[in-house]
C-alpha cells in the first residue's frame, strides 16, 4: 500500500481542529449510513439455504431440543458470536445476521488502521467503497465467513508491515494472533487466503528484484537479504503458541464447548475439498470470479486504469506492487478453486479498492485547466479552477444514469421480444427494440463527443479527472442499489446468482400455517406432534432450512421411511406423483419452498439478466413440500381428543 513521504506524513499527523472534526463527522455519517442499510428489513428477509445450514449448529447449542440434524459449524468466530445472538435476541433471523451487519461495519473500519501510512484521503476512499460495495454488503447481510475472513487478513497486513518497520516481538504476536485467527477461526476461506497471500509475497519479491537495477529504493538490490533476515528474526515459538491458545480459546468458547475445535478440522477438510469439487451442483463455474465480474464491473474498470497509470508512469512502490500481485494471484487461484463461492469475490474486491483509491485520490489533485484563451485566467492557484473537473463529473455522472436507463428499458423490451433473435422487421416489438437499443448507442456516442467539447475547452487532465469522479460516484450510486436488491429484493428469485436457489414466500407461509395448527391443536404453544419425512432431493434435511422453519416446534421429528409418518397427526411430505397412504383420511396443503435456476438462457437474455435478473418465462425446477393433517386435527378437535 503507497507509501507517504515525511512532509505528507508530518502533515497529515500535525493536529488540526477542523479536518480531524470533519474526518470524525465524516465516518459517522458512513457509520450511520451503513447501520441504516444492514438493519433494514434484516429480520423480514427469508433466510437462504446456505445461511440456514450456519446457522443451525449455534441454535442448536442454544436449544437441544430443535428438531432436526444439524452438520458441523462452518466457522467458529461465526458460531461463537450467533450462539451469543441467540442467547440474547431469542432465535430469529435476525439474530442469525447480526454478527454478519456488524462484521461488515467493522470491515469498512479496518483500512483505519494504515491511515498515519497511505493518508486520511485515501483511507477514508477506502471505507467509503467498502461500505458500498454490493459483494460486501450482501456478504454481511448473509453473515457470510468470508466477512471475519477479510478483517483478520487486514489486521495481518497491517501486523505485517509494523513488523517489517519494526521487529520486535510484540509486532510478531500481532502478526501470530491475526494468522492464526483467519486461518483457522473464520472458516474455509481463510487457507484459501493465506495461500494466495503466500503466493502473492513471492512474486512480489521476485518482481521488486527485476525491478531493482532500475531503481534505489528502501527495498533495493538486496531485497532477497532483507526478506530472508526478517524471515530469520520472527520469534516462531511464541507465535505458534500464539496461533494455538488463541485457536483453542476461541473455538472453544474459552473451554466451554471443547468441540468447538472439530469446527476447525471441518473448516480446514472443506477448504481443501474446494480444489477437487464445487460447491454446490447448481454452482456456476468459477464462482467468484463471476460474481466480482456481475456486480463489480466498474471497479475492475477503475483497478485497471490505476494499474496501467502505475506501470505507464513507473509510479508504483513496493506495496502497489504486493497489491497487483494479490490481484492477479487471487484471480488465477479462484479460477482454479472449484469450491469458490460468491462472497469469496472479496479476496479480489479489496485490492481493487486499494487500487480504485489510490486513484481517485490522484483524480483529486487539483490542476491549473487549460483554456484557450489566456483572458480566462482570474487566478494562478489550481484550487480555484476545482469547479472544471466537478462540472464534468457531475455531466458524466448525468450520463451513466441515462444510459443505466436505456439499458434498463432495453432488458425490458427484450424480455417482451417474442424471438430468441432479432429479426430485421417492422413489427411493433422490433421498432420498440430497436428505439431502446439506438437510444443506448446515441447516448454512449454523446459521452465521447461531450469528452472532447471539454477538452477543447479546459484541457485533458482535468476533464479525465472528471469522467473517472463521474464513474466513480456512478459505481458507489449503482453498488448500493444492487447490493440491496441482492441481499433483500431478490431473495425469492432464482435467477440471482448469489444464491441460484430462490426462497419461496410460501416457506414461511408453511411456518405461518404450523403456528396456526398449534393456535388450535396446543392453544398456541409449539408443541405439535409434527413427523418430517426427510428427502434430500426436496431440500427436506434435518440441516437445512426446513429445520430451521421448524426450530420452535420441539417435538418435530425428522424420519426416513414412509412407513414411520402413517396415521400421524401432522406430516410433512415432500410433493408425489400420486398422494400417498397415510392410513386414514387426511387433508394437505402444498407448498412451493424454493425455485432453482437453470442455465442455458439464450444470448438474447443476457441483458435483459444483468438488469432485472430476469428470463423470458419457462419453467423452473421447484421443490414442493406437502403439509397433511390427519381430519380430526383438520376439524379442530383438541389433542387431548386424538384417537
Amino acid at each position: 500500500m503507497q507509501a507517504v513521504n515525511d512532509e505528507q506524513f508530518i502533515e497529515s499527523s500535525t493536529p488540526n481542529t477542523w479536518m480531524i472534526s470533519a474526518e470524525t463527522v465524516a465516518y459517522i455519517v458512513l457509520i450511520l449510513l451503513a447501520v441504516t442499510l444492514g438493519f433494514a428489513s434484516l429480520g423480514d428477509v427469508a433466510m437462504t439455504d446456505a445461511e440456514a445450514i450456519q446457522a443451525l449448529p449455534a441454535y442448536h447449542a442454544v436449544d437441544a431440543n430443535a428438531p432436526g440434524t444439524p452438520q458441523s459449524a462452518q466457522s467458529a468466530i461465526v458460531y461463537w458470536l450467533q450462539r451469543i445472538s441467540f442467547t440474547f435476541f431469542g432465535g430469529s433471523e435476525f439474530s442469525a445476521r447480526l454478527p454478519g451487519v456488524l462484521g461488515g461495519i467493522v470491515l469498512l473500519l479496518m483500512p483505519l488502521l494504515f491511515r498515519s501510512r497511505l493518508g486520511r484521503e485515501q483511507v477514508f476512499i477506502m471505507s467509503l467503497m467498502l461500505a458500498f460495495s454490493p459483494i460486501t454488503f450482501t456478504a454481511s447481510r448473509f453473515t457470510d465467513t468470508t466477512i471475519w475472513t477479510m478483517i483478520f487478513a487486514i489486521g495481518l497486513l497491517w501486523a505485517g508491515w509494523s513488523y517489517w518497520d519494526l521487529p520486535i516481538q510484540e509486532n510478531a504476536i500481532k502478526l501470530a494472533g491475526f494468522l492464526g485467527a483467519m486461518l483457522f477461526l473464520t472458516g474455509s476461506s481463510g487457507l484459501i487466503l493465506f495461500i494466495i497471500f503466500l503466493l502473492t509475497i513471492v512474486v512480489t519479491v521476485a518482481w521488486t528484484i527485476f525491478k531493482s537495477p532500475e531503481e534505489r529504493d528502501a527495498v533495493g538490490d538486496d531485497v532477497l537479504t532483507q526478506v530472508s533476515a526478517w524471515m530469520r528474526n520472527l520469534p516462531i515459538v511464541p507465535m505458534l503458541l500464539t496461533i494455538a491458545g488463541l485457536t483453542i480459546v476461541v473455538a472453544t468458547g474459552f473451554l466451554i464447548d471443547t468441540s468447538g475445535l472439530n469446527i476447525v478440522a471441518v473448516a480446514i477438510s472443506k477448504s481443501l475439498a474446494g480444489f477437487l469439487q464445487s460447491s454446490s451442483a447448481e454452482a456456476p463455474n468459477f464462482y467468484a470470479v463471476t460474481a466480482l465480474f456481475v456486480y463489480e464491473p466498474l471497479l475492475i474498470v477503475l483497478g485497471f486504469i490505476s494499474i496501467a497509470m502505475m506501470i505507464g508512469s513507473d509510479s508504483d512502490t513496493v506495496i502497489d506492487r504486493f497489491v497487483i500481485s494479490w490481484l492477479g494471484v487471487g484471480f488465477v487461484v479462484l479460477l482454479i478453486y472449484q469450491g469458490s463461492l460468491p462472497a469469496q469475490a472479496l479476496f479480489l474486491t479489496l485490492p481493487l479498492t486499494y487500487l480504485t483509491a489510490r486513484l481517485i485520490s490522484e483524480l483529486l489533485v487539483n490542476y491549473m485547466p487549460s483554456f484557450l484563451s489566456l483572458d480566462a485566467y482570474d487566478s494562478n492557484d489550481p484550487n480555484d479552477y476545482i469547479w472544471v473537473k466537478w462540472i464534468v463529473a457531475l455531466v458524466v455522472f448525468a450520463g451513466f444514469i441515462m444510459m443505466s436507463l436505456y439499458l434498463a428499458t432495453l432488458g425490458r423490451a427484450l424480455l417482451n421480444y417474442p424471438n430468441t433473435q432479432i429479426v430485421f422487421n417492422f413489427e411493433q416489438s422490433s421498432i420498440l427494440l430497436y428505439a431502446r437499443f439506438g437510444w443506448f448507442v446515441i447516448m454512449a456516442i454523446l459521452m465521447i463527443v461531450v469528452y472532447f467539447l471539454f477538452a477543447s475547452m479546459w484541457g485533458n487532465r482535468g476533464v479525465l479527472q472528471g469522467y473517472g469522479l463521474g464513474t466513480f460516484i456512478f459505481m458507489l450510486m449503482m453498488g448500493i442499489g444492487t447490493g440491496w436488491n441482492t441481499a433483500v429484493e431478490n431473495v425469492s428469485n432464482p435467477a440471482e446468482l448469489w444464491y441460484t436457489s430462490g426462497i419461496s414466500a410460501d416457506a414461511y407461509e408453511l411456518r405461518e400455517t404450523l403456528f396456526d395448527v398449534a393456535e388450535r391443536q396446543t392453544r398456541g404453544f409449539p408443541a405439535i406432534n409434527l413427523t418430517i419425512l426427510r428427502d434430500e432431493a426436496s431440500g427436506i434435511t434435518g440441516d437445512g432450512l426446513i429445520a430451521w422453519l421448524v426450530r420452535d416446534f420441539d417435538n418435530a421429528r425428522f424420519v426416513d421411511t414412509l412407513a414411520e409418518v402413517r396415521q400421524q397427526e401432522i406430516i410433512l411430505l415432500p410433493q408425489m406423483e400420486e398422494d400417498p397412504d397415510l392410513g386414514g383420511s387426511y387433508v394437505g396443503q402444498s407448498f412451493v419452498i424454493r425455485e432453482h435456476w437453470v442455465s442455458g438462457i439464450s444470448s438474447l437474455d443476457y441483458i435483459s439478466w444483468f438488469t432485472h435478473r430476469k428470463s423470458r418465462p419457462y419453467e423452473l425446477p421447484q421443490d414442493n413440500t406437502v403439509l397433511w393433517l390427519r381430519i380430526d386435527v383438520y376439524d379442530g378437535a383438541p389433542s387431548i381428543q386424538s384417537p
